[in-house]
């Protein structure tokens, strides 16, 4: 179960990356402005 929602997340950051761009997606991950697990800025 932790492999498929680790899997999922690696997904949903390849796809975030695709739509807004690589570097915006590692930005937002590292900062941890938004949820990708969610697809929605963090509250």
């Amino acid at each position: 179960m932790k492999d498929m929602n680790l899997q999922m997340n690696i997904l949903r950051f390849i796809n975030s990356a695709e739509e807004i761009g690589w570097k915006e997606a590692v930005r937002e991950r590292d900062q941890g402005i938004f949820d990708w697990t969610e697809k929605r800025p963090v509250p």
